[in-house]
């Protein structure tokens, strides 16, 4: 496999261009440039998907003004507040997806996944599954599909709609999408993305800096650190080594701050030996609290 074929299966995460992201990060966002330079970057490597949403402040917006006609785009649909989807929230929905069309200067894009599974438990949901049914058939999106948070809720999708794409989780800490086979008999011929590489800089972290809210998880850190340490590997580069083992994932998603934090990616990945198999599922955490970083109490 050559260099750049490598990196076929890297998509850029865009959250950071729009907002603060991750227990680690300490950088600003970066400005219209900076982002101009990263897909810049990003396209002379092979790097050819994007990953934003409307939430993602100006996220879309950056995208839309630098060098993005080369990418595929996928984004969201717009989270619902209300118990109840009427006509008033298919409405809102639509119009911050035509937004989000206008923002990221496309006429139509790769993918819109529903953002929120909640979104699908409240009365009424039916409209929105209509929705972006609708945008498919219109050609203002190739696939359609969703972004889920916890295990339980891959049955549930089901029951609502067939999906192009699923995005998942991921990481040497959460295993639990991946070590259910559901996903891979049931959702054969759907794409798996997935998000989380790093769990928001924690796999990273130093074994000192890491809050107190994760002590009960300690011991399995500093197991990790010594293993890939014993294998020759930074926690960096085993991060990236797990999940080049997960075959069955057509692409998964770095979110990226700087073009200089883009290269050393590029960088790491042409160099890591994507063969190698490592034992990680003894690292996997059980525990949702602690891998779901809507649940973090920090």
């Amino acid at each position: 496999m050559n260099a750049l074929n490598k990196l076929k299966k890297l998509g850029i995460g865009t959250v950071q261009f729009g907002a603060k992201y991750g227990i680690s990060n300490t950088l600003q966002k970066p400005n219209y440039k900076e982002v101009n330079n990263i897909l810049k970057l990003a396209n002379r490597n092979n790097i050819s998907i994007l990953d934003t949403a409307p939430e993602y402040g100006k996220s879309e917006i950056k995208i839309g003004r630098s060098f993005s006609k080369n990418f595929r785009i996928i984004t969201k649909t717009a989270k619902i507040n209300s118990f109840k989807i009427t006509n008033i929230e298919i409405d809102y929905v639509y119009k911050t997806f035509l937004n989000s069309l206008k923002n990221l200067k496309k006429r139509k894009i790769y993918a819109l996944l529903i953002h929120d599974f909640s979104d699908l438990l409240k009365p009424g949901s039916e409209h929105l599954v209509k929705l972006i049914k609708r945008l498919k058939r219109e050609g203002l999106t190739d696939k359609i599909g969703i972004s889920l948070y916890d295990i339980k809720d891959t049955e549930k999708v089901l029951n609502f709609f067939k999906p192009d794409i699923i995005q998942i989780p991921c990481n040497i800490f959460d295993q639990r999408f991946i070590k259910n086979e559901f996903i891979f008999t049931k959702y054969k011929n759907i794409e798996i993305h997935a998000r989380s590489v790093f769990l928001q800089g924690l796999l990273l972290m130093d074994e000192k800096k890491i809050p107190k809210f994760f002590n009960p998880i300690k011991e399995k850190i500093i197991k990790l650190q010594l293993f890939l340490k014993k294998n020759n590997l930074t926690q960096y580069e085993g991060s990236l080594l797990f999940m080049f083992m997960q075959r069955r994932i057509k692409y998964f998603f770095i979110g990226i701050n700087r073009p200089q934090e883009l290269l050393q990616l590029i960088q790491t990945i042409k160099k890591i030996d994507k063969e190698k198999k490592l034992n990680f599922q003894q690292f996997a955490v059980n525990e949702s609290k602690f891998i779901n970083p809507q649940e973090w109490k920090l």
